[in-house]
């Protein structure tokens, strides 16, 4: 049984990794759980991953070899499969991409969240990051059940939903202009955007 969920936990992790991370000079391989050995039995975790730089194929202890994003990227992945495992249906991310760069943002937006979604759970992402809170939006325009909601923090008027409507008319007119110019699918991102903010300050 312990085997067995040993392996659930590698290809969860695999999994997850693969969708964050698709890069085919470095790979996460496996998680080794070693059994329990020595005076009061400690836990260890081995992290192997798989570099090939076409020349050779080395197998590797991933947190001594890995970046900080990357390894950033793998404590995701661990995180998602553990709450698959436990059978968590609710998963908050606090400012996952804070040490990513910025090309994974877009595939943290485009591909895991959608995964963690068709999966069943429901994603609350908290961000300060407007770059990577745009590549969410942007890329759950078509998912009725998704919503925005942004909020300013001042020591004076404390924590509140935003209410400086300039930019939903900023927005409404750089709709405007690229629908004049015929990109009606920009246009039609910049007007979801402003009602969205239009919506969060009501």
């Amino acid at each position: 049984l312990l085997d067995q969920r040993r392996q659930d936990f590698n290809d969860g992790m695999t999994r997850v990794w693969g969708t964050l991370r698709a890069d085919r000079y470095s790979a996460f391989s496996h998680l080794l759980i070693p059994p329990p050995r020595g005076r009061g039995f400690p836990i260890e975790i081995e992290v192997k991953a798989r570099l090939d730089d076409n020349v050779q194929t080395k197998e590797v202890d991933a947190l001594r070899v890995f970046s900080e994003s990357q390894v950033h990227a793998l404590g995701v992945a661990a995180f998602v499969t553990r709450c698959g495992m436990l059978g968590h249906r609710f998963i908050v991310l606090d400012d996952p991409v804070q040490s990513m760069d910025e090309e994974h943002f877009l595939t943290f937006a485009t591909k895991l969240i959608p995964l963690l979604l068709d999966d069943g759970f429901q994603v609350v992402i908290l961000t300060h990051n407007e770059t990577f809170a745009r590549d969410v939006s942007i890329a759950q325009l078509d998912r009725l059940d998704y919503a925005t909601v942004e909020i300013q923090h001042s020591r004076r008027k404390g924590c509140r939903i935003e209410r400086d409507n300039r930019r939903v008319r900023e927005r409404l007119r750089r709709a405007k202009r690229v629908a004049d110019d015929g990109d009606l699918k920009d246009a039609w991102l910049l007007l979801r955007l402003a009602i969205e903010r239009l919506y969060n300050t009501l």
